[in-house]
């Protein structure tokens, strides 16, 4: 997609596999991304894993996640500034949900194996002291 770190992301690694002018066509939202791989306008799509997923799954067994990750950009979570008190409490909330096993149960709501959606979980927390 315009504008992404997943489009400068693919044509660095195109680059570092050999190809000196890598082909990226980008465009300017997701399901604009999704139809030009339906239409054969492209032979893939990059961007979050969750993001392929959830399009994947609107056409069961048609699309799949394919190679490896080729960067590594977690989620976060935005908070207002200068608020120290409140983002350690939403800290200390999402550490207390992954050490009592809440967070994966949430997340296996949503990625686990038994939906469309099933992506295992690739990395843990960083947990403050």
């Amino acid at each position: 997609m315009q504008g992404t770190t997943s489009e400068k992301n693919a044509v660095n690694l195109l680059k570092s596999l050999g190809d000196k002018k890598p082909k990226v066509i980008s465009f300017q939202d997701e399901p604009s991304c999704f139809l030009a791989l339906q239409q054969g306008k492209v032979a893939g799509w990059a961007t979050d894993s969750t993001i392929l997923i959830g399009y994947a799954a609107k056409e069961p067994g048609k699309y799949e996640l394919v190679g490896d990750f080729f960067s590594d950009e977690p989620y976060g979570i935005g908070l207002p500034e200068n608020d120290s008190d409140w983002r350690d409490v939403v800290n200390f909330a999402i550490q207390d949900m992954w050490k009592d096993g809440t967070y994966m149960k949430i997340y296996n709501k949503w990625y686990g194996a038994d939906t469309p959606y099933y992506f295992p979980m690739t990395e843990k927390i960083e947990m403050w002291p």
